[in-house]
């Protein structure tokens, strides 16, 4: 019996194994590395500081959504303290999660490719994702949720692909319940596409059996699955008491935030033509639509879906969130168009076809591939972001306090406290809440203040940088005014990291003059 089973798995698994298959491993290796080799040591950007600061915190006993202000549900968190278990200091950890998560992204894309239309368009799904996945607008080198998200969104679509015209067995909605807490988990982003998603086979299971009953043992092994899965990664922060900061910051603060873009195009429309200006996609995407392959309609279906949820952002790396069904519809457009030639051509045109389209797409972010890890940094997100010397100022504060010493960091620059191994004397450890147009900016503010004012730091770093967010001009006052005053009655400036036309450098005895072309200064209380 065992010799008849390994017969069969080598018979279905003997055509996956040629040369052919093994040049294309190599390439597309070779091609994540390229993409990735540069990023995975560069310093944490803001978002990573915030998830690396409320994971350092958990070790310690401490509470995200208590001890931290936290946007994002657990996930993230626990991701990042997991990296931390391997290297408590690190950056590279949650970097190296994040890229295995982004490689089973890829062979998933490649997966739904190849059942939806055949072995042409599996290995340029992947190639078509590896490279989008990674295009620099979208600032796509942090381990953000983002990277973290569309596995389970992406595993999900699969098991849709692979049971729509069958019955799936009952093991299949507990995975499509887990993953899609998981997803959501990660960054709630995920839930219009998955609800839709969701809705939409189950609709076709009943046009299939018309009879709705069919439908309760997968709704219900799927919602319980879900709910299970909810409850065991919330369990922690509940036990903690961390629920009623999580429910303020998540559900009710992220609420209001997300309502204060508005809901006007020119976030989108900024995005777009930046796909229009970069990608050459369009002949691929023009065939794709022209020809209409196999269930053409679901991914710009969930294209569309993604892109109403995430429209009015500024941010790039949400746009993420819709890139695994660009990369769909561009290799079944390549995979179509190949086939309006005679049998012979047509592997050739997919080859020709597929590398022009490679090559469209990265040449014109070829200088990324010479740049440090560092250069890389201030590359995409330019020095208006003072990422790549936080660690150099951590380390200066660390020199001038002890471990037991708590800080503050005034601006949106939680990286600080990671590098530091210093805790906050506030759980704003970002001040963008409390200055982005909402209505609970004015008791943040009081908050902030009154966390300053019954403890107050032994160091203040000052992050200059607009993009920190530490005051608005149409923001209220009242923290700004108070650390002003604080500062100049009780503190007093040991050094800063200056600018200058040649480079950054840090300078232990910051003038006056030197703090206006400073991204960072430092301030010790008097006395200490």
């Amino acid at each position: 019996m065992l010799k008849t089973t390994f017969k069969k798995i080598k018979t279905r698994t003997s055509h996956l194994v040629t040369g052919k298959n093994l040049s294309l491993v190599v390439a597309l290796s070779l091609l994540c590395y390229l993409l990735n080799f540069n990023s995975i040591t560069a310093p944490f950007e803001r978002d990573e500081g915030e998830y690396a600061y409320s994971a350092m915190i958990l070790h310690d006993g401490g509470v995200p959504y208590k001890d931290s202000f936290l946007q994002k549900p657990p996930m993230i968190v626990y991701t990042y303290a997991f990296g931390q278990l391997i290297n408590p200091t690190a950056v590279w950890p949650p970097r190296i999660f994040a890229l295995i998560f982004s490689l089973g992204t890829i062979l998933l894309v490649g997966y739904i490719a190849y059942k939806e239309w055949g072995k042409g368009a599996w290995w340029i799904a992947m190639f078509i994702y590896a490279c989008i996945s990674m295009f620099p607008v979208l600032t796509p080198f942090a381990a953000n949720t983002e990277k973290f998200m569309i596995l389970p969104l992406m595993t999900t679509v699969a098991l849709f692909v692979k049971f729509r015209d069958k019955v799936m067995p009952t093991y299949g909605w507990v995975v499509v319940g887990f993953c899609t807490a998981i997803a959501i988990l990660y960054k709630p982003i995920t839930f219009p596409m998955l609800g839709a998603l969701i809705v939409f086979w189950l609709w076709e299971m009943f046009k299939t059996n018309n009879e709705w009953k069919t439908l309760v043992k997968p709704f219900t092994v799927f919602t319980l699955s879900g709910l299970i899965t909810t409850l065991i990664v919330m369990l922690p922060i509940i036990l903690r008491g961390g629920f009623p900061g999580f429910w303020e910051q998540v559900v009710v603060f992220n609420s209001a935030y997300a309502t204060s873009f508005g809901l006007g195009l020119d976030n989108a429309i900024t995005y777009l033509g930046k796909f229009g200006y970069y990608w050459f996609l369009a002949l691929p995407i023009i065939w794709f639509f022209i020809t209409r392959p196999k269930h053409w309609m679901l991914y710009p279906s969930l294209w569309f879906v993604g892109f109403l949820t995430i429209y009015t952002t500024p941010i790039g790396h949400y746009y993420l969130l819709i890139i695994p069904f660009i990369a769909l519809m561009v290799a079944a457009g390549i995979n179509s168009f190949s086939k309006e030639f005679v049998l012979t051509r047509r592997n050739p045109v997919l080859l020709i076809t597929t590398l022009v389209t490679l090559i469209l797409l990265l040449l014109p972010f070829k200088q990324q591939f010479s740049l440090t890890s560092l250069e890389l940094v201030n590359w995409v997100y330019g020095t208006v972001n003072p990422f790549a010397e936080a660690k150099e100022v951590a380390g200066h504060v660390s020199l001038i306090t002890t471990p037991d010493d708590k800080i503050f960091v005034a601006g949106s620059e939680p990286e600080i406290y990671f590098y530091a191994q210093r805790k906050s004397v506030s759980k704003f450890v970002i001040t963008y809440p409390l200055n982005l147009p909402t209505t609970y900016r004015e008791q943040y503010q009081k908050e902030a203040v009154d966390d300053l004012t019954q403890n107050q730091p032994t160091v203040i770093v000052v992050s200059k940088r607009e993009m920190s967010g530490l005051w608005d001009e149409k923001s209220p006052t009242q923290f700004i005014d108070y650390l002003d005053d604080l500062l100049s009655e009780k503190y007093s400036p040991v050094g800063g990291y200056v600018w200058d036309e040649f480079g950054g450098y840090w300078e232990d005895n910051v003038t006056e003059s030197l703090m206006s072309d400073s991204s960072y200064v430092v301030y010790k209380r008097n006395g200490d």
